[in-house]
């Protein structure tokens, strides 16, 4: 049996780098303390018009955070991801799979 290896190089598409972690002010964005910025504009009120009706509610949180994270959920979300890179190994990884590969199912 020859075994063989594969290599994924991080990918690029037109300049994005989709394994790139993004940042704020040279952190990590995971590591964000979002409690620590002074200006949080998603808690502040502000005037939304809905059909021409103009209506006093909070801040849109869609205008800060997407995908329909708050900033609980996206602390929660950035708390996860880091944990998964932390416990990822790709070598556990590929041994589960030979595992897997060299059962007769």
């Amino acid at each position: 049996m020859v075994e063989t290896s594969v290599v994924a190089a991080p990918q690029s598409i037109e300049g994005v780098e989709i394994d790139k972690v993004a940042e704020y002010n040279r952190q990590p964005l995971f590591n964000l303390d979002m409690e620590s910025l002074e200006d949080k504009p998603w808690r502040k009120p502000g005037i939304h018009t809905v059909r021409t009706c103009v209506l006093i509610v909070g801040a849109d949180p869609s205008d800060y955070f997407n995908y329909g994270f708050d900033e609980f959920t996206w602390a929660a979300y950035c708390a996860k991801q880091t944990n998964l890179r932390k416990e990822f190994n790709p070598a556990s990884v590929m041994a589960v799979c030979r595992i897997f590969w060299a059962s007769p199912n």
